[in-house]
């Protein structure tokens, strides 16, 4: 029997990583303005000052979008295989 949180946190990885997929391979330009809008810059500055760096990590993941969407929808359909299979 599988524990009732870890069967939730399956359901919303699997859930999340399906739409995260549709998103990446059919709209990507949704995709990158949430990803744009989401960027809010919250300053912590006065307990992580030496950590307030930003660092562009966006061009990897947005330059091998469709790849990354096809791996994002294969694992969300594994997940669902693993809910479903019981």
């Amino acid at each position: 029997m599988v524990n009732p949180a870890v069967r939730l946190a399956i359901e919303v990885l699997a859930v999340a990583c399906f739409i995260s997929a549709i998103f990446l391979l059919f709209f990507q330009g949704i995709f990158k303005r949430f990803n744009e809008f989401s960027k809010i810059w919250i300053s912590t500055r006065k307990f992580t000052k030496e950590l307030d760096v930003m660092r562009d990590v966006d061009a990897p993941l947005l330059k091998g979008g469709r790849v990354l969407g096809l791996l994002a929808l294969a694992l969300s359909v594994f997940l669902a295989f693993l809910l479903l299979r019981r």
